[in-house]
């Protein structure tokens, strides 16, 4: 469980993070041609819902 007053996320950690979400929405659209009609539409919510996610990339203030 991370401790929301003290959670430090490196650059690397966060560029990972953003590389694994850009891969999930690529894996999204692709799903989304499938041919199965539930298959297209979880992909289509899903990749509303990573669309949505909004990485805060900034350095945290000095306490």
């Amino acid at each position: 469980m991370l401790d929301p007053d003290d959670t430090v996320v490196t650059l690397a950690t966060a560029e990972a993070l953003l590389r694994r979400q850009d891969r999930a929405v690529e894996a999204c659209r692709l799903l989304s041609l499938d041919d199965n009609a539930h298959i297209r539409q979880g992909a289509a919510e899903l990749r509303v819902t990573l669309a949505e996610i909004d990485p805060v990339l900034y350095p945290q203030e000095p306490a």
